[in-house]
């Protein structure tokens, strides 16, 4: 161990001058001047983590507020597509009710055709009917009246 009254716990060597008030007030100032440099040092650094962290915290917020605008674009997008597909189904359901409504006036129109040419056909077949009835009733009497011609 040092000598007493040293910091190695030993008498004082005489070898061996104390520091002066002088000496440990500059020793002191240069101690002071260096933890005060570390001091800013560390609030500086402290300042530019805050900053950076600021500026990671807005753009995080960016790329959130950009996905979100993405996926409010998308879901307008898809929105718009469904209501493009509604409206073409609605055009496509108008089209078959007016192609449905045609084609039942067609038939419509068809049997009223068919039902008149029908009609027509019985009229004459009537009238056919009734002339060959007289003529038939003719042909008869004038049957009869070469019979009783012939019996006479």
């Amino acid at each position: 161990d040092g000598p007493a009254g040293t910091p190695g716990g030993g008498a004082a060597d005489e070898s061996t001058p104390l520091p002066t008030k002088m000496d440990i007030t500059k020793r002191m100032a240069a101690l002071d001047a260096r933890i005060k440099a570390r001091g800013r040092d560390a609030a500086a650094a402290r300042e530019e983590a805050r900053a950076l962290e600021a500026r990671e915290g807005e753009e995080r917020d960016k790329r959130r507020r950009e996905r979100r605008e993405a996926k409010e674009r998308a879901d307008r997008e898809e929105a718009d597509g469904i209501a493009s597909a509604e409206s073409d189904l609605a055009n496509l359901d108008a089209g078959r009710d007016a192609a449905e409504e045609a084609l039942r006036a067609r038939a419509a129109e068809e049997r009223r055709a068919v039902s008149s040419s029908h009609e027509v056909a019985r009229r004459r077949a009537a009238a056919d009917l009734e002339a060959g009835g007289r003529a038939e009733a003719a042909s008869g009497s004038s049957a009869l009246s070469s019979r009783a011609a012939v019996l006479r």
